[in-house]
């Protein structure tokens, strides 16, 4: 099994501009084995994983993903499918 690997983006900003922006985050992405496994153990926890999207290939990426909605956020759970594929396509 993969280790867990948190992705968190955001942008770093000075004082003054903190004060008059507010930082919000869209998703979160958690790497995790293929097919995700790891999200029974989140389902176990009392999260739900968002069974209408599926499981959702990137096309032309080599990765999969599922996903876990809340009000204004969302996780993915992301994997890769074609380490082949992502390897032409990774920088």
């Amino acid at each position: 099994m993969l280790p867990v690997v948190l992705a968190l983006t955001c942008l770093l900003m000075s004082a003054d501009t903190i004060r008059a922006q507010s930082l919000e985050v869209d998703h979160l992405w958690i790497h995790v084995s293929p097919g995700a496994p790891e999200a029974a153990a989140l389902s176990a926890a009392g999260l739900e994983v968002d069974r209408n999207a599926g499981v959702v290939q990137h096309t032309g990426q080599g990765t999969a993903s599922i996903f876990l909605r809340f009000q204004n956020v969302y996780l993915e759970l992301i994997w890769i499918e074609d380490g082949a594929l992502l390897q032409k396509v990774a920088p």
